[in-house]
């Protein structure tokens, strides 16, 4: 007998206990008692497609706790009948589409940004977002092919990489706010290059970027789509003057799949606690210190041609021990 401490998960309720690694999942659910309600369902991750899956009762029999006992010996449990279904997906360190790559991360240059981050993790950058329930599916109820999920109040920034003839054009907005409407990054004569550059605040207003839930902003959840769902894009620029020196360039995108971008790491696929989640939305926060280099002019650009685009879904955390939950609960490095 391999007697090991499982460390288990049920949404927001957590326990540990001494079970048999060796032992049948239907052992396992008897000896979990009451904890272990009768529409609960063992979830396992299929590394093979990248996606949580629940175990069927009825096959409980057939397969021993050991394999879907994840690392440090956690086991997570799922209820498909909950108002509020966990969600699964995949951890990334860029959001990628084409020659666009975006990654987010906590304001750390602010002294008001580090302040209000104080104590909080790093957002977790997903994609593939689903409910446990509907992995299988080709159509699920809810999906997210992109999103974010952070604590309330953070205080986030946004790197972008792209490539560009003579330099890039982006925006940043939803149907309801407008964080960027154009900003541009030139190669200063590197032409046909992939460029890096970070947003710490609002174009129009030097305020830092700060995520809270919908509620919290006193936005009707029927709107959520419009507030959360956000858009990021990136345009080539040809040609531009800048300090009074022209820069051109006619060099052709690199046609680029998502894939060939790099920048992805991926864990296993990971479990966020439906009910500790809710739709959140970015909002103008405190004052920031980031300006702008000097401007261009006769700027020549393909707006209309996107070198990439991507729709992000941002999510918070009702309350600091659902944070903290996750993390535990996937083995997270939390920085």
């Amino acid at each position: 007998m391999a007697v090991v401490q499982c460390n288990i998960y049920q949404n927001t309720n957590q326990m540990y206990k001494n079970l048999d690694n060796n032992a049948s999942l239907s052992t396992v659910r008897a000896q979990l008692g009451s904890f272990m309600k009768p529409t609960y369902q063992f979830v396992y991750y299929d590394g093979h497609q990248q996606k949580q899956f629940m175990q069927p009762i009825e096959t409980e029999a057939n397969y021993k706790l050991s394999s879907i006992l994840g690392a440090q010996n956690v086991m997570t449990i799922t209820d498909p009948n909950a108002a509020k279904p966990d969600l699964e997906g995949l951890i990334v360190t860029w959001f990628k589409h084409k020659n666009l790559q975006v990654a987010i991360s906590l304001n750390k240059s602010d002294a008001t940004a580090v302040a209000m981050n104080k104590d909080k993790f790093e957002p977790f950058m997903l994609e593939k977002v689903q409910t446990i329930k509907d992995a299988a599916n080709n159509f699920p109820n809810v999906y997210y092919e992109n999103a974010l999920i952070c604590e309330k109040g953070s205080v986030i920034r946004f790197r972008y990489s792209c490539w560009g003839a003579a330099g890039y054009g982006f925006s940043i907005g939803s149907n309801r706010s407008t964080i960027v409407s154009a900003l541009y990054v030139m190669n200063n004569g590197n032409y046909n290059t992939v460029r890096s550059s970070w947003l710490e605040r609002y174009q129009s207003s030097k305020q830092n970027i700060v995520v809270d839930s919908l509620a919290d902003q006193g936005i009707p959840l029927n709107q959520n789509l419009s507030y959360s769902s956000i858009t990021f894009k990136a345009w080539n620029v040809s040609s531009y003057t800048q300090n009074g020196i022209p820069y051109s360039s006619n060099a052709q995108p690199p046609q680029r799949k998502t894939a060939d971008l790099g920048g992805l790491a991926s864990i296993d696929g990971i479990v966020m606690a439906g009910k500790g989640i809710e739709s959140g939305s970015p909002h103008p926060g405190g004052d920031s210190s980031q300006n702008w280099s000097a401007p261009s002019y006769n700027i020549v650009e393909t707006r209309n041609s996107p070198l990439g685009q991507m729709d992000i879904y941002f999510l918070v955390f009702k309350t600091k021990a659902s944070a903290a939950q996750m993390v535990q609960q996937n083995n997270i490095i939390a920085m």
